[in-house]
């Protein structure tokens, strides 16, 4: 038969013989979140905005995360939308490496991660400084129907 005992913040279970005592502390929960300049942000923001926020960020992980056949590939090929991305967005988060470079390092091409940044921008209708201009990428990649 289990038996619990509490007093205060410590107390005690025990199984028959065996008597398992455990404490508690007060923890500043909120301390975590102090000083995260993303909470501030989002702790001030409108609901409509936080809300517009959560959507993107959705999309954007369902863009790196689209279904392929098996999980391994998926894996990989979500790694690469993201290294794409990212390459794209904020190239100085990867130190600045060019798609060559980069897709030496994961052990793709160049043009993949380029293809990659460039149907993001398709999809999501922005445009990185990093990318080609678009009638150079369209007539790369050829227009999208």
């Amino acid at each position: 038969m289990v038996e619990h005992k509490s007093h205060g913040s410590c107390g005690e279970i025990a199984d028959g013989e065996t008597v398992y005592k455990f404490g508690s502390v007060d923890f500043d929960y909120d301390a975590i979140d102090r000083g995260n300049p993303l909470v501030a942000v989002l702790e001030d923001a409108p609901e409509d905005k936080v809300k517009t926020l959560a959507v993107a960020f959705d999309r954007i992980l369902r863009w790196c995360w689209k279904t392929q056949t098996d999980r391994c590939r998926q894996n990989r090929a979500a790694f690469f939308r993201f290294a794409a991305l990212t390459a794209a967005m904020r190239p100085d988060l990867m130190g600045n490496v060019s798609y060559a470079k980069l897709g030496k390092e994961c052990g793709v091409t160049k043009s993949l991660l380029s293809k990659l940044a460039v149907e993001f921008q398709d999809e999501f209708g922005v445009h990185f400084r990093r990318s080609m201009k678009v009638g150079a990428v369209e007539s790369r990649w050829g227009k999208k129907k």
